[in-house]
């Protein structure tokens, strides 16, 4: 898609792959899927099965150690920290755990 303004040329991308890697990774830790205390597989794995490259990945996971989800260690993985850490008021934490887990627990842990 291209914009018109001073840079006709200029291509506006979608959002930053990184970015659709936190929430759906997010997601799935919310789900259960990756349990408070657990290792996520190794990066080469994760990469592969969301289709993007070490580098969005490592980006996305950076991403989630910052909002307190994961706990990452060079040399040891990534860990899942527990829900009582996490940035609960972070603006991508709280819009994903509204979407997907709105529950009467969700207001009681915002309170």
């Amino acid at each position: 898609m291209y914009v018109e303004g001073w840079n006709v040329h200029r291509v506006i991308r979608p959002a930053r792959l990184a970015n659709a890697v936190v929430e759906r990774l997010l997601l799935r830790i919310l789900e259960g899927e990756f349990p408070p205390g657990t290792d996520l597989p190794p990066e080469a794995a994760l990469a592969a099965e969301f289709a993007v490259s070490r580098t969005s990945l490592r980006e996305a996971l950076k991403a989630l150690e910052e909002k307190r989800v994961l706990r990452i260690r060079h040399g040891r993985g990534t860990t899942v920290r527990p829900k009582a850490e996490w940035n609960l008021l972070d603006p991508l934490v709280l819009s994903v755990q509204l979407e997907y887990e709105s529950s009467p627990e969700l207001v009681e842990e915002l309170g």
